[in-house]
């Protein structure tokens, strides 16, 4: 039972209990009436506030239903959009891991083509300059050999015929003299050697 209903029975009763000893008079009799009546205005404000405050209490035990059922709503789309996160990282690391693989495969196919491709070039340069060398070795030798036919005492070292493949370079190499004073010894204008012509050698 309420307090405040229990407080307003006791005093009705006790102030019944003093009327009914006959030593009452009007004064108390006046007072009791407007305890009673404060008592009374107390108690419909005690039960309007307890009514407002039973209201403010519904209203938010509605405010957190509707909250909490957000909430699982919410965490539900979360999960759900996690959960698709979590597939596509893990397609997207597959696919990944896949795409590096095979590029691997292309940079090792490609490494060992070029380095077949290099291996190659430099045996088929080797074989050249080989090749090379031996003509030299041969055109070396034939200035020489003309040299050595034509060779004489006047003011030069005699003539010289031109080979195929000579040059002002080999010549002045092999008699022991620039380039230059063959030129000037020949009065050439210009490097370009025929085969059959003949040079003057000029002295050292």
């Amino acid at each position: 039972m309420n307090p405040l209903r229990l407080g307003l029975a006791a005093l009705t009763a006790a102030l019944l209990a003093f009327a009914g000893s006959g030593c009452a008079t009007l004064d108390d009799l006046q007072t009791r009436d407007t305890q009673i009546s404060q008592l009374a205005n107390d108690q419909r404000t005690l039960h309007d506030d307890n009514e407002a405050l039973k209201n403010q209490i519904d209203a938010l035990q509605k405010d957190n239903a509707r909250l909490a059922e957000a909430l699982r709503g919410d965490t539900i789309q979360l999960a759900q959009r996690l959960a698709l996160l979590e597939k596509q990282y893990s397609n997207t690391d597959v696919a990944y891991r896949a795409k590096l693989q095979e590029l691997q495969k292309v940079i090792d196919s490609e490494s060992k083509l070029r380095q077949t491709a290099i291996t190659d070039v430099v045996t088929k340069m080797g074989a050249e300059m080989d090749a090379n060398n031996k003509k030299l070795q041969e055109l070396l030798k034939g200035i020489q050999k003309n040299l050595n036919a034509s060779a004489s005492s006047t003011a030069s070292q005699g003539d010289y015929t031109v080979q195929k493949g000579d040059s002002l370079a080999l010549i002045g190499r092999a008699f022991n003299v620039s380039a230059d004073s063959l030129r000037k010894a020949n009065n050439l204008k210009s490097d370009n050697l025929r085969a059959g012509q003949k040079l003057t050698i000029p002295k050292k």
